[in-house]
């Protein structure tokens, strides 16, 4: 029993896995989105408590010559594909 569990946990955690990174994809092909804007924010502006996502994000655009958007895009999946790992070992180990 403890097997199938195992089974159908990794599976419903690749399925939303997949859907993140879906969602993450489409949330970028929307030029007008507003969910964007928070990624944005940086310290050029002045003091913001959430600036060091956004000055970061426009550092790595500037240096690769690139799109603020692709950035923001990429990073955000690495964010995703870094914490979801966790997520795995968190429900496995408290799991009944």
């Amino acid at each position: 029993m403890k097997k199938n569990i195992n089974s159908y946990l990794a599976f419903y955690l690749f399925v939303l896995f997949l859907f993140g990174l879906f969602f993450l994809f489409i949330k970028h092909e929307i030029g007008n989105d507003s969910t964007i804007s928070e990624w944005i924010i940086n310290y050029s502006g002045g003091f913001t408590k959430r600036g060091i996502i956004g000055q970061i994000c426009i550092y790595f655009a500037n240096l690769f010559s690139t799109n603020l958007r692709d950035i923001i895009f990429r990073i955000s999946n690495y964010y995703f594909m870094f914490i979801f790992p966790f997520d795995i070992f968190f429900f496995k180990k408290y799991r009944s």
